[in-house]
């Protein structure tokens, strides 16, 4: 390789090991000072306020019981639950009859999904607004007072006993109208632990929480995540429900956004302890399932998504190929040196995060593969989306 080559190569590989030694300095100064988490330490609401725990459901046989018992259990008396079968053909209906059997007081269960969606409507965004409207209607009906807040919550989320009271006793000691967690990911298969950490590392990087839960700035859409959302009533109403994001593959981001841009305080803030979730279990259901998400989460742009593969490929893959090109003898041994503390600086911070998240550190070697694949899934996402193909729990989304 020429000498001009080799430089360049050396002048990147300069930059790498400054921009990711920064990037490490930040990652442990804010793993420990930040302000943006709930645990299960912390204190509970000052009065009883009405909540209605709604979990969408459709195809859900392996997780619902275990969902459903964890909402049951929460120590917060002024709770109920409503799930919406919605349409689910695999035995999750059987188990959702059983348990309204056995807590009629508690567990309201309700039916749907068998029709087409209505036009304009995704699956998720359809049954979590069918469930909270119905909630309020029999409200209405019944002379009573509607809940003061809705929790929205996945089917696969497994619940620490006091997430609801933490979370409610934050939400209200911080004036917030719209509380999202993030949550611990439960990670077993292979697939699993090589590329979750990555597409979590993309989507919690490319937010700065600081401003995104500054109520000041609107520059920054809010995050958000649909495993967990709470949102007082008033504030669901004034939007519209789910309506707002009828056709919104992220309906979670895109109702944050709208309570936003409607006036109220939104935070997301880290629950790791009061949460965990196991999102998908297998290579197939991951591709599927970051192929529906990635590419809007982008805003469905493909400028957005030729940079995030651009940068992946520049940042996080490339000294991992120029010290194995200089491992080969294809370049000078000087090279993979600084190539190889480069990669070193990636994996301590990959091994930091694991170990604050509870993953598995032997793993950590793995972090190349996992942005490797991790660069397929946006070409993918972006390629299906704007042909129409994307799908899940065998509906086809729309372009």
């Amino acid at each position: 390789m020429s000498s001009v080559l080799t430089w360049a190569a050396l002048a990147w590989l300069t930059l790498l090991l400054f921009g990711w030694g920064v990037a490490l300095r930040k990652a442990l100064r804010t793993s420990a000072e930040t302000p943006w988490k709930v645990g299960p330490e912390d204190a509970g609401p000052e009065g009883e306020a009405r909540v209605v725990a709604v979990v969408p459901a459709r195809n859900e046989v392996e997780d619902i019981e275990t969902c459903v018992m964890d909402l049951l259990a929460q120590d917060h008396p002024g709770l109920t639950v409503t799930v919406l079968d919605d349409g689910s053909s695999d035995g999750t209906g059987e188990i959702l009859a059983r348990l309204a059997g056995a807590h009629p007081q508690r567990l309201r269960v309700l039916t749907g999904g068998e029709a087409p969606l209505p036009k304009g409507w995704l699956g998720k965004p359809w049954a979590c607004h069918r469930a909270a409207s119905l909630v309020l209607a029999s409200a209405r009906e019944g002379m009573e007072a509607p809940p003061d807040w809705f929790w929205f919550v996945d089917a696969d989320v497994r619940l620490h006993p006091r997430a609801a009271s933490a979370s409610l006793g934050y939400a209200e000691r911080a004036g917030v109208d719209l509380l999202s967690g993030l949550g611990t990911l439960e990670l077993q298969t292979f697939w699993e632990k090589v590329v979750q950490p990555a597409v979590a590392g993309l989507v919690v990087g490319s937010w700065d929480m600081d401003r995104a839960n500054d109520p000041e700035d609107d520059t920054v859409r809010p995050l958000a995540n649909g495993q967990f959302i709470l949102v007082r009533t008033p504030t669901w109403e004034s939007v519209g429900g789910h309506a707002a994001v009828a056709d919104d593959v992220l309906d979670d981001i895109g109702i944050a956004s709208a309570a936003q841009a409607a006036g109220h305080v939104v935070q997301a803030v880290f629950m790791r302890r009061l949460f965990r979730c196991r999102m998908y279990t297998s290579l197939p259901e991951l591709w599927e399932g970051w192929s529906k998400n990635l590419f809007a989460g982008m805003e469905r742009s493909w400028k957005v998504a030729m940079g995030v593969v651009v940068g992946l490929s520049l940042f996080v893959l490339s000294p991992w190929l120029l010290g194995a090109l200089a491992l080969v003898g294809a370049l000078p041994g000087m090279i993979g040196w600084v190539a190889l503390v480069v990669c070193l600086q990636q994996l301590v911070m990959r091994a930091h995060l694991d170990r604050i998240f509870e993953q598995d550190l032997r793993y950590v070697p793995t972090m190349p593969l996992g942005f490797a694949v991790l660069v397929l899934l946006v070409l993918n996402s972006a390629i299906q989306t704007t042909r129409g193909t994307a799908t899940w729990k065998g509906r086809v989304l729309a372009s």
